[in-house]
């Protein structure tokens, strides 16, 4: 069989995973059947990926940011020799260059997951999803624009260009999920500000670039208003849910952000805002440069934490990467409680979540956030802490 004949390791591994959710297509069927019945070592692979028992041993640390590094963390654990040389950097394997449990750590890299797991009593390491629930897909890019003079916009469904204008600005959409203002110059009295508001739903985000050139991101079940020209001494956004800037930084117009009774003034720098009504607490969170939250000034790594007293603390070490996974397209979590990840995913997803007892302890992890919403869970079930069942748009949280 010639190279070009084979299936990319990649897809096959991604067809092997959907099947054990039972999210197969008809071809992708036809395609996993025909594998399997080439030979006596593809079922043996088979097997291997979805044997529960094993997987524990396998996902030892793995992440998807290096898979030369993560491979070998695959070798050390499971004592297989590491072939010569390196991997190659192009992200396409074929099932003929390299050995079955090979496969099994680039299935898990097709995932996106990188969960910690703790040992299991139990022997069968068996696994609550053994019937195959509706599939939840995941979030995508969704908004609403609201004009100044009432008009709504469904982002998700307008044509690419330009969308409307207002005093002097020209408001346009862009493919990649982005929402731009441009100010067009006229000669005399400036045309009358408006104020926009641009909000997601749950399962949606946005991008945003403001008529001063600053970007926003705009996570699920948020929303920020801003006007569509900064004309004043100060460049005021009112925000709700979850937001990152990158402001353009201008000494003699400040730009302000205004989130629930908080303040956040940019000293030049890149930050983020989670300001949702149903976590304890606001935190701001800073990247680069500057920013003043209330007295505090922050610094690059450092967070504010404002709770429902309106009393703020300063946080001086924080995993920055986790803060802001969300724009890159992941979730990922360092020793956190599973409400919390549960409320981002319920944001993501657009679910609704009960719990039917208390799951103690934290999870430390990720996956990516274009994975289906059973592979988030069958990545959670394998810490051996909680499994899940689904009902309609309903989670049922119970712990194990």
């Amino acid at each position: 069989m010639e190279e070009k004949d084979v299936i990319p390791l990649l897809d096959l591994a991604g067809i092997i995973y959907r099947s054990r959710s039972g999210t197969l297509t008809a071809a992708e069927r036809r395609i996993l059947e025909n594998w399997l019945a080439a030979s006596s070592a593809n079922r043996r692979l088979a097997e291997e990926l979805t044997s529960q028992s094993s997987l524990p041993e396998i996902l030892e640390e793995l992440d998807n940011a290096s898979l030369q590094r993560s491979m070998e963390r695959v070798y050390k654990t499971t004592g297989v020799p590491s072939p010569a040389g390196h991997l190659p950097e192009r992200r396409v394997y074929y099932i003929l260059r390299y050995k079955w449990w090979a496969a099994a750590a680039i299935l898990l890299l097709t995932a996106g997951a990188f969960f910690r797991y703790g040992r299991s009593s139990d022997p069968t390491g068996s696994i609550a999803l053994k019937q195959a629930p509706p599939t939840v897909a995941p979030g995508g890019n969704k908004a609403m624009l609201t004009l100044g003079n009432g008009r709504q916009i469904l982002l998700d469904s307008a044509s690419d260009g330009m969308l409307a204008s207002q005093g002097n600005a020209l408001i346009s959409k862009s493919g990649s999920g982005q929402l731009a203002y441009h100010i067009k110059e006229s000669p005399g009295k400036p045309n009358e500000i408006f104020y926009n508001t641009l909000a997601t739903p749950r399962g949606g985000q946005y991008r945003l670039l403001l008529p001063d050139g600053s970007t926003v991101w705009l996570n699920a079940a948020s929303s920020i208003t801003y006007p569509t020209a900064f004309t004043e001494k100060e460049r005021i956004v009112r925000i709700t849910g979850e937001a990152y800037f990158e402001v353009i930084h201008n000494d003699r117009s400040p730009f302000i952000v205004k989130a629930g009774n908080q303040e956040i003034r940019d000293l030049g720098t890149h930050f983020n805002i989670n300001a949702y009504a149903n976590e304890p607490t606001m935190k701001t969170t800073l990247l680069e440069g500057s920013v003043k939250v209330s007295n505090l000034v922050l610094q690059p790594g450092q967070q504010a934490s404002t709770n429902s007293q309106g009393e703020t603390g300063l946080v001086r070490e924080v995993k920055v990467e986790d803060v802001v996974a969300w724009k890159e397209g992941r979730f990922r979590f360092t020793s956190v409680d599973l409400g919390t990840i549960m409320r981002q995913v319920a944001r993501w997803y657009d679910i609704e979540v009960e719990y039917r007892g208390q799951v103690t302890g934290t999870l430390s992890g990720g996956i990516s956030r274009d994975a289906d919403l059973m592979q988030l869970f069958h990545i959670l079930e394998l810490t051996r802490k909680v499994h899940f069942n689904i009902e309609g748009k309903k989670v049922i949280v119970i712990p194990m």
